[in-house]
């Protein structure tokens, strides 16, 4: 009796083992640790670089590497350098802004920029260097343009996007994996670089702002989710303040987010983690220094339309009592889902990373609502020429945490 007890006990654990070996030859993905993902995202990061270069002896139409809204950020780059100011007639001759995109002229005589100057603060230092190679090859007496408006110029700022871009997927590869597995991050990150509009606006269109959205985002996450769980101190309110900042600069509807982290003080001073005082002061702090980065933007309005605080794409741009949810995401007319239907399983995630983190969850979830009805109630909710629902690339690092948890239960079920 004993030895076919034994018998029966190898028997079931052979078995055991065999549907266990089973399982893990079913998994969709095979498993990957952090140095091989690191590789494949380095990998993906230099053939962006090197089909932005590819594309610099094949220019637009009218002779320019940049293009569309990228022509008024780089206008206001070109300005502050060049000529120390804010009047941008000059910059779009160079650059050869017709009449029809700059749109007029505002009370003050200058020609209007309804566009963010957080773009051409972090190409900055690209286009610094740009201009110092430029001086040395004009010494050895090889003609070379100094005027900061020719092709040299725009490719080290579009190179520069896709640096910033290229990092913040890899501080959001770092962040998601705090909750979750190399092999159920890395498809997560890849998947939102390739199959989103941030692969486009890194290679097809990086002048304009939303590939450098993904770096700010990140940026914020990982200084906010990376102290969560510590001290708080006024020198981490000082850096999540500069980051809200960065965050507003560069795409204006990504300032609400800066909400998050105070209602999360908040929420520790009301259940006794925090004492008030601690919640004022870190909030104070962190909304002071936001507000003191975000001063560039003010001192341009007030130059350019003569207040520091104004809707420049005018009145009618928003219609906040009439928004479009369904149309944003669903319309062919450059729907988010149905562009990019990656983000229909993103948002399937989010009930799956509650189990894991409910506050999180409940931000991610709450910070795509906001943005939803924000770019549906944009009068043009399709975005004009978009690839996609471009508006919302801001969102992509949040949304690598939950399509992880949904990559993550499908390595489960597998």
């Amino acid at each position: 009796m004993g030895r076919q007890i034994l018998r029966e006990t190898e028997f079931l654990s052979k078995l055991k083992a065999k549907l266990t070996n089973s399982k893990k030859e079913m998994t969709f993905f095979n498993p990957i640790d952090d140095q091989q993902a690191h590789r494949v995202l380095l990998l993906v990061a230099i053939l962006c670089g090197l089909v932005v270069l590819a594309s610099i002896p094949l220019p637009r139409d009218d002779g320019q590497l940049i293009g569309s809204d990228g022509k008024f950020y780089y206008a206001i780059l070109r300005s502050f350098v060049f000529d120390r100011d804010f009047d941008y007639a000059n910059d779009y001759d160079l650059l050869q802004v017709d009449t029809i995109d700059s749109i007029g002229i505002t009370a003050t005589g200058k020609r209007t920029n309804p566009f963010a100057v957080g773009v051409a603060l972090l190409w900055l230092p690209f286009f610094l260097v740009a201009h110092l190679i430029a001086i040395l090859i004009s010494s050895i007496g090889i003609p070379i343009a100094l005027d900061g408006s020719g092709n040299f110029y725009q490719a080290f700022v579009c190179i520069g996007t896709v640096l910033y871009a290229s990092w913040g997927f890899r501080m959001s590869y770092e962040l998601a994996r705090r909750w979750f597995s190399p092999t159920g991050v890395f498809p997560a990150v890849l998947g939102l670089w390739l199959a989103s509009p941030a692969l486009y606006y890194m290679v097809g269109q990086p002048s304009m702002s939303h590939a450098l959205s993904i770096w700010t985002n990140a940026l914020f996450l990982c200084l906010w989710l990376g102290e969560r769980h510590k001290d708080d101190t006024l020198r981490h309110s000082v850096l999540m303040g500069v980051a809200a900042g960065l965050l507003t600069l560069v795409r204006w509807q990504d300032g609400i987010f800066i909400l998050f982290p105070v209602a999360e003080k908040f929420y520790r001073a009301l259940v006794g983690d925090r004492t008030w005082g601690w919640m004022v002061l870190n909030n104070v702090v962190m909304g002071l220094t936001a507000a003191l980065v975000f001063v560039p933007q003010l001192l341009m309005w007030h130059a350019v339309y003569g207040t520091a605080l104004t809707m420049p794409q005018g009145g009618g741009f928003m219609h906040w009592f009439s928004p479009h949810p369904l149309q944003t995401l669903f319309s062919t007319r450059h729907g988010l889902v149905i562009w990019h239907p990656i983000f229909a399983f993103a948002l399937l995630g989010i009930p799956l990373f509650w189990r894991r983190d409910r506050r999180l969850a409940f931000w991610v979830l709450f910070a795509f609502l906001l943005q939803l009805y924000i770019n549906s109630a944009v009068e043009r909710w399709w975005a004009d020429e978009a690839f996609g629902g471009r508006r919302f690339t801001g969102l992509i690092p949040a949304l690598i945490l939950t399509l992880s948890a949904f990559i993550d239960r499908l390595l489960l079920f597998g």
